[in-house]
């Protein structure tokens, strides 16, 4: 009997311990910046076209950064 209550008193007392120690997380959305997503297009095309020199790397990028840039005044001009 005794051994019962206290494997049932212990059960309580560990539980409630590990109980205070959790954290609750949130999920939050990530929205890439114009200079990572034109990063990513980039490397995206590299991988559908072929290897790319430096240049037409550059220019490319460029051309997506702009892209991306735009549409972000778009939207600012529109929601202010």
């Amino acid at each position: 009997m005794k051994k019962l209550f206290f494997s049932a008193v212990a059960l309580v007392a560990f539980s409630s311990v590990s109980m205070a120690n959790t954290i609750d997380l949130e999920e939050i959305e990530v929205t890439p910046t114009c200079a990572t997503q034109a990063a990513m297009d980039t490397d995206n095309y590299e991988q559908a076209y072929g290897c790319l020199s430096s240049e037409a790397r550059a220019f490319i990028y460029q051309a997506y950064l702009n892209y991306c840039r735009s549409l972000t005044k778009t939207v600012r001009l529109i929601e202010g």
